[in-house]
């Protein structure tokens, strides 16, 4: 009877350590892919805030007279003239948003002479905007005079509620 009681509780043992490491397999797969989703959703982030950073940095490069590179300076989205390709003719260059339905935002780059001119998606975020600055660092808000802008700040915020980045982007074609 004693063996019979301690196959019993052998058993129990058993069923008792693969119950533990099952679950601990189970916690161990979730933290995973939650680490692996913030990293994917940083990534892209970064990867938004690096296209932004160098198309906005470039303008009113090769673009005659300079004080008609922007276009449009609205909270949302911006439209302005810039080389990109440095091929010596400005391409404008315009960026926007378009609201989901999972209260998230699509931001698309769109750009004159590159596929044909369509929009092309950039990233999904939480949030996108654009201030615009004069000469002397003062906020322009409404911009009434595009012709004045000088330094733009944009605030992106990511998926992630904590994938907040803000920049200060100052032209050098503009000064």
């Amino acid at each position: 009877m004693t063996v019979f009681l301690d196959l019993i509780g052998s058993w129990f043992v058993r069923v008792s350590m693969i119950a533990i490491m099952l679950g601990l397999t189970i916690s161990l797969n979730d933290a995973l892919y939650q680490s692996t989703s913030r990293a994917n959703n940083l990534g892209q982030t970064a990867v938004i805030d690096s296209i932004i950073y160098a198309d906005l940095n470039d303008a009113g490069y090769n673009v005659s007279p300079i004080s008609s590179t922007f276009q449009i300076a609205q909270s949302t989205s911006v439209q302005f003239l810039a080389d990109i390709n440095g091929g010596g003719i400005p391409e404008t260059v315009r960026y926007t948003l378009t609201k989901q339905s999972d209260s998230t935002y699509n931001v698309y780059r769109n750009v004159n002479n590159v596929n044909n001119g369509a929009d092309l998606l950039v990233g999904n975020v939480t949030s996108l905007g654009f201030n615009y600055y004069d000469s002397r660092d003062s906020l322009l808000n409404p911009v009434s005079d595009l012709t004045l802008v000088k330094r733009v700040v944009v605030t992106l915020v990511g998926k992630e509620l904590n994938d907040t980045s803000q920049y200060r982007i100052v032209p050098p074609n503009l000064l």
